[in-house]
């Protein structure tokens, strides 16, 4: 929880009570490739999702804090701070705007979530890419922006910066100057990298470290 606290004071949140905290405990995060949804088929063609049984789930303040002196090991892990709870500097600055001036992308919650964290084209295979994500979502599409746009903003603004050295200083990842075919799929992304220019969808062309990255759903 020491994690969650300082990247509460980090700027990046606005002053807020609502947070929800879901946590199971007992294994490493790297465990297994095991997501929190459980996917049940219907017939054919249709699933329906459930979460997983979660070990801890609170939304009160007195509870949370108590956590943060919890040393049980945590396996997979949800902290939403709410929706509005992006800064509002940060929501205005990756705001996109339709031609005639209405917003178009409103990005508005900030989670940390610990799990399998996987990318990939909507018709594809996911692509197994890390194991921690610190994610901001919200409504609407990236037009008239490119991810290029997106993710180059997101570099430029200081409050992101010091997210950014927070998730270094406390999870400091080995040998990031190597690169490792396994974030593919054992395959080079340098031909994709290549050809998807401007929509390459991470701020670094090996994701063998922390980066920003853009999903949609």
């Amino acid at each position: 929880m020491a994690f969650t606290t300082q990247i509460a004071r980090s700027g990046l949140v606005e002053p807020s009570n609502t947070r929800v905290v879901k946590l199971k405990l007992g294994k490493s995060i790297d465990a297994d490739r095991v997501g929190t949804l459980i996917e049940q088929p219907i017939g054919d063609y249709m699933s329906t999702y459930s979460e997983i049984e979660w070990d801890i789930q609170t939304e009160s303040a007195a509870e949370i804090e108590l956590l943060a002196n919890d040393s049980r090991q945590v396996y997979r892990a949800y902290i939403a701070f709410g929706f509005g709870s992006l800064r509002t500097s940060i929501s205005e600055a990756l705001r996109t705007q339709t031609p005639d001036g209405n917003p178009n992308l409103l990005l508005g919650d900030v989670s940390i979530q610990c799990g399998p964290v996987e990318g990939g084209a909507l018709n594809e295979e996911p692509v197994h890419v890390g194991w921690m994500s610190v994610g901001f979502g919200g409504q609407g599409y990236l037009w008239p922006w490119q991810p290029a746009d997106l993710l180059a903003r997101v570099k430029a603004d200081p409050h992101l910066a010091i997210v950014e050295k927070i998730c270094r200083s406390m999870f400091p990842l080995r040998d990031v100057a190597r690169p490792s075919r396994k974030w593919f799929g054992g395959t080079d992304p340098s031909p994709n990298r290549k050809e998807l220019g401007e929509y390459w969808p991470f701020t670094t062309d090996w994701p063998n470290d922390w980066a920003w990255a853009i999903r949609e759903s």
